[in-house]
């Protein structure tokens, strides 16, 4: 897909021509614009072309896939972590996660409605895999505040 840092591929396990990438992005000549070429990316014919789904966040680690309700979630260093109920083509900000350095999030193996985020900074999240509407947001980054 163009970009410098492939962090992780995901392999859709109902259908393997289907593939996930998380990249993080490049910095910009000018050293000034938002990094470019990161966040996640699509495939549909195994690796072939890609689709840039996710560019907000240009530096996404990690993909994970619950497959009790079919759902991929991704996490990364912007203080955002994102859930797709659509197999990967549109991905939501979890409202309430705002702690930068995400590494993984895994599904709560008791409980589908639940997850940890695993951070790079030693800590771990819990917290409802919808995320909380409620949620005091203490991160605001322009480019990941869904208008």
């Amino acid at each position: 897909p163009g970009t410098n840092g492939p962090t992780c591929i995901v392999i859709d396990p109902e259908n393997t021509d289907r593939l996930l990438l998380s990249a993080w992005g490049r910095t910009t000549a000018s050293g000034f614009s938002p990094d470019k070429g990161g966040g996640i990316f699509l495939s549909k014919d195994n690796g072939n072309t890609w689709k840039q789904v996710l560019e907000k966040d240009q530096h996404i680690h990690d993909i994970t896939f619950d497959a009790r309700n079919n759902t991929y979630y991704a996490c990364g260093f912007e203080g955002s972590a994102y859930r797709s109920d659509d197999q990967g083509e549109t991905w939501i900000r979890l409202k309430g996660y705002n702690f930068k350095w995400g590494k993984r999030v895994d599904p709560d193996p008791g409980d589908p409605e639940k997850i940890f985020i695993l951070t790079f900074g030693g800590g771990v999240w819990y917290g409802s895999a919808k995320g909380d509407e409620n949620a005091a947001e203490d991160i605001v980054t322009p480019i990941l505040v869904k208008k």
